[in-house]
């Protein structure tokens, strides 16, 4: 029961935490923050906390000229409770004011204090309406009180996607990287795990989940497969080379390069993540385990499909890690990646996964447990019946479930009454015993389409799809999607959610003429929704954009979204690794773990876990329950890195009201950069925005096939090469779908139309049928062509084709402003003294003593907030600022060079068209030449997994970029350029 109406810190480790948080912004800044007394209020919604200022009846009122007119929500007793002007935290006559935070959880409590520096030192929110007011006692000696803030969860389940690199023999699908070889000692370390876990409360992310191939021998022991646990954590120098299924990830020739980094039992291995969970479960964090299949590195178990060994081993082994992990909060599986690819992988993972999941539950029923199966690779009308109410399928004997639910042995009948045959054992998916049609899958991959032409989810005679008496979710079962497949850098407002819940395949666009018939799609499955927000956009540079990540949570479909997890598979978002030079941490000169590689029969000598604080190497032993070594990480996390992008997607996620100005202080208070720091900000918001409107306009679904920070791709096996998209990858590639943005190609094939000299063929036609939308101008050309000039002609089909979508030439124009924005404003920036943690004169206490270095400086630096160890310098910040303007100018010049060589193609009239690309492309080769050189003398070349584990040095792409300068330059045409495969 949590009631607690006193200044004692509750028992409750969420609360100790945040109040361990406010002790640090006590001792850091000097601000005193008075404790608040809490109050349980289980009327609340989950996760909610609402801040009131209560104050003695007797206290003395504000004076009237101070005295502030309520916002809405707050009641006029407000106006009793005096404000100093130092701190604003006593009374008129000196008393100190009392506050009070209303909670229904441990949540609620823990972020009401960490809210509490922002919230009483420069109390500034807007009004917020609706909020309830507290009760008063008319007793005249009763405290007052008066709401100041209330904060409600918008998105209940906030995450971080984390493939983990475990061990060299259960890989995830980052290990092909330099990230994950690096982070595979440390994620075996408390202090990783304890620093990582603090960063995600203080952004109020509330889900840390694990991704891995093949968790269960680092994991789990099973009393039926007792040889598949392992003991110790290893890692080969032997780097693999997967395919892009997951395969080859560990693989033989591996074994010659591997050696120890920690000695631990398996025993020891579980006391382990049992304690790792339990911290987290002390931050308000639930853990959950997402596994892609199907793969059984690591043990001697076939990865065979149809194998009943290796059906019960993941049947085994997941009812393993639910009984040893009781804090573990749930199950996440993939169908596909490493399996047939037809619908028999959901029956295998319904058999297994899920049969674990449901028959421990049985025997659990008070545990909460969700099992999340991704849409990935799954079709869906079939996932749906599987996972309907009731149980599911139907059993016929034994624990082999049916496919389809029935109440025949023939299984679901349609309304013609014909059979609907299910998928059997066979490869080849559903068979067919008559001539009766099948309902899916279709010939084509949405199935059959509804009377007004628009693609039905699933079979059925009903438009929203096959229905059921018992059209009730299974509880606990969620589905996972791709948000915005592996960009979220992109468009704010991506449809690909949309165009799955009304059965549009993803990447094609709905059915024509039916948009508007189709745009209320609601959640005809049933089902709660996750989403994963992919981030394979930027590894390296620090994002800030306060306005994209608000529009963009905006539109996440609420009502069927239950919760997110953010994150990328080509980068490990551990301890960052990526720094070199001065822009490297202090403590970066530690020994790695791994800087003697040890001689063959000489493994177990390799100690680990450097300590950089005393700059030596300790034993490699487990460091124990509650040993905490968060002095000894040899560089800053990802997180802490990139502080300011997971506060602006955490804040806004959990209260999508959270005020944008209320971020930028707290960005500035964090980057502490001088009197520079506004200037600096604008400029660093500016260059966040230039990968997301390249990827608009030049679109892969993929990461492999698309990586912007390097203009380069992998094309899948069998070519199986890292290559550079060259201008002629620019001038086919397609748009984003559903972005509102315009190809290349699309758009030079409307410019060569609307110069059609006849007006009333191709756009001359559209706009005559539209009137409401054409000018004078235009009514008058499609009555009267005669009457207009050329000139005239020519403006209104330019207006026409702008219509139609943001062109290219408009987003080179974005593109190229915000490059050349940010670099002015970077220039201009003084040359600001920054503080550091190791020099006291320039500690924030000390520069609030003697009143800073300027009002900018003074204010963010007297109102640091409770985070991690400042990492961001200005100079580095101004570095990153710096590459991504350059980059954001290569991309502009090679944009708009496409645009004139794709003209050429599509109207031979376009003869200056090749002088002006060639022209561009020499000024985008020096730009590029000045990005890479820039950036790779701030961050190491990296092996990206999500590349095929290539080597990636900007610099090796200097001469591909003077290439397309020939490419343009060349006799004819240029020639197109064959698109890379979309498999994945």
């Amino acid at each position: 029961m949590l009631t607690y109406e006193s200044e004692d810190i509750p028992e409750l480790a969420p609360v100790r935490f945040a109040a361990g948080k406010l002790e640090e912004y006590r001792a850091t800044t000097g601000i005193d923050i008075p404790l608040p007394l809490f109050r349980h209020d289980p009327s609340l919604p989950g996760q909610t906390y609402r801040l009131s200022r209560i104050c003695s009846g007797t206290s003395t009122p504000m004076p009237p000229e101070t005295a502030s007119t309520p916002r809405p929500g707050q009641t006029q007793t407000q106006n009793i409770c005096g404000k100093s002007a130092s701190t604003g935290l006593a009374t008129a006559d000196g008393a100190p004011v009392r506050y009070l935070i209303e909670a229904p959880d441990p949540a609620g409590f823990m972020y009401g204090l960490l809210d509490l520096p922002d919230l009483l030192v420069l109390p500034d929110l807007p009004d917020l309406p609706d909020l309830p007011d507290l009760p008063e006692d008319s007793s005249a000696d009763a405290p007052q009180s008066a709401i100041i803030h209330e904060s409600r969860c918008y998105i209940p389940n906030r995450g971080i996607k984390f493939n983990i690199p475990l061990d060299a023999r259960t890989p995830s699908y980052s290990d092909a990287s330099d990230s994950a070889f690096e982070n595979i000692p440390y994620v075996w370390t408390h202090g990783f795990w304890h620093s990582f876990l603090d960063e995600m409360a203080s952004h109020k992310l509330n889900v840390l989940t694990l991704w891995s191939l093949s968790p269960f021998p680092s994991m789990v022991k099973t009393s039926k497969y007792p040889g598949a646990a392992l003991d110790d954590v290893k890692r080969s120098v032997i780097f693999p080379r997967p395919d892009m299924a997951g395969g080859g990830m560990y693989a033989p020739d591996m074994e010659h390069g591997m050696y120890t980094l920690r000695r631990m039992t398996i025993d020891e291995k579980i006391r382990f993540w049992q304690e790792v969970m339990q911290y987290a479960a002390d931050r308000c964090i639930d853990v959950y385990i997402f596994t892609w299949n199907l793969f059984t590195y690591g043990t001697t178990i076939p990865c065979d499909q149809d194998s009943p060994v290796t059906a019960d081993y993941i049947y085994e082994s997941v009812t393993a890690l639910l009984e040893t992990y009781p804090l573990l909060r749930g199950i996440g599986g993939t169908a596909g990646e490493n399996m047939k690819r037809d619908d028999s992988d959901l029956l295998f993972l319904k058999n297994t996964y899920a049969r674990a999941v449901e028959n421990y539950r049985k025997s659990h029923p008070e545990r909460k447990l969700r099992f999340i199966h991704r849409a990935h690779y799954s079709n869906f009308p079939l996932l749906r019946e599987l996972y309907a109410p009731q149980g599911g399928p139907v059993s016929t004997g034994g624990d082999a479930p049916m496919p389809w639910p029935g109440t025949a042995s023939q299984g679901p009948t349609r309304a013609d009454g014909c059979p609907m045959p299910w998928p059997g054992a066979a490869s080849q998916g559903p068979t067919r015993a008559d001539d009766c049609p099948m309902p899916w899958p279709d010939t084509s991959p949405q199935g059959p389409t509804s009377a007004d032409g628009c693609p039905m989810p699933w079979s059925g005679a009903a438009s929203q799809g096959l229905t059921r008496a018992d059209t009730a979710p299974t509880p606990e079962f969620a589905v996972s999607f791709k948000y915005s497949q592996a960009h979220m850098h992109s468009s704010p407002r991506p449809t690909f959610f949309r165009d799955f819940l009304r059965g549009v395949p993803v990447g094609q666009k709905p059915c024509p003429g039916s948009e508007d018939a189709c745009a209320h799609v609601g959640n005809p499955a049933g089902f709660p929704f996750w989403l994963t927000l992919r981030d394979d956009d930027s590894y390296f540079f620090r994002w800030a954009w306060r306005a994209y990540a608000k529009e963009y949570l905006e539109n996440i479909p609420t009502d069927c979204v239950e919760g997110f997890y953010l994150g990328a598979d080509g980068f490990t978002w551990g301890v960052d690794f990526t720094a070199q030079g001065a822009h490297a941490a202090d403590i970066s000169s530690s020994t790695p773990p791994d800087a003697t590689v040890p001689t063959a029969g000489t493994f177990s000598s390799v100690p680990a876990t450097p300590c950089a604080a005393k700059h030596q190497r300790v034993p490699a032993a487990w460091d124990g329950p509650g040993t905490d070594e968060k002095a000894c990480l040899p560089h800053p996390l990802y997180l802490q890195k990139m502080w300011v992008r997971f506060d602006i997607w955490g804040q806004l996620s959990y209260d999508i009201r959270y005020p944008l100005h209320r971020l930028r202080k707290r960005a500035l208070r964090h980057m502490a950069a001088g009197s520079g720091s506004d200037a600096l900000f604008d400029a660093w918001e500016k260059a966040s925005g230039i990968i997301g409107v390249v990827n608009c306009v030049h679109w892969h679904d993929y990461d492999f096939q698309w990586y912007p920070e390097g203009c380069c791709m992998f094309l899948h096996p069998p070519v199986a090469k890292l290559v550079f998209a060259d201008i002629r990858e620019f001038m086919d590639c397609p748009a984003m779908p559903g972005s509102g943005y315009m190809s290349v190609k699309e758009y030079c094939e409307a410019v060569a139309m609307s110069r059609d000299p006849d007006p009333l063929s191709g756009v001359g036609i559209a706009m005559s049928r539209d009137p409401d939308t054409l000018s004078g101008e235009a009514i008058a050309m499609s009555c009267d062509p005669d009457t207009l000039s050329g000139e005239a002609i020519a403006r209104v089909r330019e207006k026409q084709i702008a219509a139609d979508g943001i062109t290219p030439p408009e987003a080179v124009h974005d593109i190229r402003q915000r490059a050349r924005q940010a670099m002015a404003a970077i220039d201009s920036l003084p040359i600001a003294h920054t503080p550091t943690k190791s020099d006291p004169n320039t500690s924030p206490k000390a520069v609030i003593a003697r009143g800073g270095h300027g009002k900018e400086h003074s204010e963010s630096t007297a109102l640091m907030i409770m985070s991690a160890p400042e990492f961001t310098t200005p100079s580095a910040l101004t570095a990153d600022i710096r590459a991504l303007s350059l980059l954001g100018l290569y991309y502009a010049d090679k944009l708009e060079a496409a645009v004139e060589l794709r003209r050429i193609i599509t109207d031979h009239r376009h003869s200056a068209g090749r002088d002006n690309a060639v022209a561009l492309l020499e000024s985008a080769a020096a730009h590029w030449k000045q990005y890479s050189a820039l950036a790779m003398s701030i961050y190491k070349p990296q092996r990206l997994s999500r590349l095929g584990g290539s080597y990636v040095d900007f610099r090796m792409f200097d001469r591909a970029a003077e290439l397309d300068i020939e490419l343009a330059a060349g006799s004819g045409p240029p020639a197109q350029r064959i698109p890379p495969t979309t498999a994945s």
